[in-house]
């Protein structure tokens, strides 16, 4: 299924988020450090394997949140992407693979 009981507070986005088709999705900002308040947006990082610009990934992503998710920020990667930031000791790379919290794994 992907979505564990500790990540419930997610599972109506993760839900819409399924018919997307991620590899995995990531939690990370305030959220993932436990930091949140009631202004807290939430920042994902979704892992899809696809070919459209990193841009037209964003408009994309968007049909696909409920409405009523609140402020929800989310960045599509493909998992080569996010590998090579990593790699090349990108900042962003680097904090995502310090603070993310895994919360949906297609394989899981």
């Amino acid at each position: 299924m992907g979505v564990s009981a500790h990540n419930s507070a997610y599972s109506p986005i993760i839900e819409a988020l399924r018919s997307y088709e991620p590899e995995r999705i990531y939690v990370f900002g305030s959220h993932a450090r436990n930091e949140a308040d009631t202004l807290s947006d939430i920042d994902l990082i979704i892992i899809k394997k696809t070919t459209l610009p990193f841009l037209e990934r964003l408009r994309e992503i968007q049909r696909y949140l409920p409405r009523d998710a609140g402020s929800v920020d989310i960045l599509v990667y493909t998992p080569e992407e996010l590998s090579d930031m990593q790699r090349r000791g990108n900042a962003f790379g680097e904090l995502i693979q310090e603070e993310a919290q895994l919360i949906y794994d297609r394989q899981a």
